[in-house]
């Protein structure tokens, strides 16, 4: 009889921590070795203010204007999206312009060998041409952050199948720009999911 009570007595406790352990498990952040490569690579860039601007951009169901009902291309060899939305800082307002550019795995690993200098390199190999549309308020001269890469970006690249796609981000109000690099999993569909942006284009290559 001791025996089956102290049997009935572990399997009542290992019940009554089950909920705790599903809790805890659920508390897990999917996106946090992302988030971390997007700080890492902001980081090194000097571009930590533009911390949430990426987060938006390769997280948008974690943003205020995430829109459930995407916008969406197939670009099977890659492309390019542009597109806007209003920023409100302080008592100044002006507006956050991204270019993401969708890579398919040969140009993805070019864009983690280094290869490419500039945005407008990656934009040029992806669609042989640069449409000056898209860079009328982006600097064309941004930097890639290749050399920033960590083990969380490559990891999240091989995740995606080996596509990656290149953000990056001008907004007007510093006047800066910043690029991050991560897994394009959505191929070979490009996405948009922003229901307040504007002065949207994508061309597929």
């Amino acid at each position: 009889m001791k025996k089956f009570i102290s049997i009935l007595l572990c399997f009542s406790l290992s019940l009554l921590s089950m909920p705790f352990a599903f809790a805890a498990n659920e508390s897990i952040d999917p996106y946090a070795e992302l988030k971390e490569s997007v700080y890492n690579q902001l980081k090194a860039q000097n571009a930590l203010g533009h911390y949430e601007f990426h987060i938006a951009a390769l997280i948008p169901e974690e943003s205020s204007i995430y829109a459930s009902q995407a916008q969406r291309w197939y670009a099977p060899s890659g492309g390019v999206l542009s597109y806007q939305y209003d920023l409100k800082y302080q008592l100044d307002e002006g507006y956050v312009q991204n270019v993401v550019t969708f890579c398919d795995k040969e140009d993805t690993l070019k864009l983690m060998a280094g290869e490419f200098g500039t945005i407008k390199s990656v934009v040029l190999a992806v669609l042989g041409v640069v449409p000056e549309y898209i860079f009328s308020k982006l600097l064309l001269s941004a930097g890639i952050a290749q050399a920033y890469l960590d083990a969380y970006a490559r990891k999240d690249i091989e995740d995606a199948g080996g596509y990656g796609k290149c953000s990056v981000i001008y907004d007007s109000i510093s006047g800066g720009t910043s690029t991050v690099i991560a897994g394009w999993h959505t191929y070979p569909y490009a996405e948009l999911n922003y229901s307040s942006a504007y002065d949207v284009s994508f061309e597929a290559a």
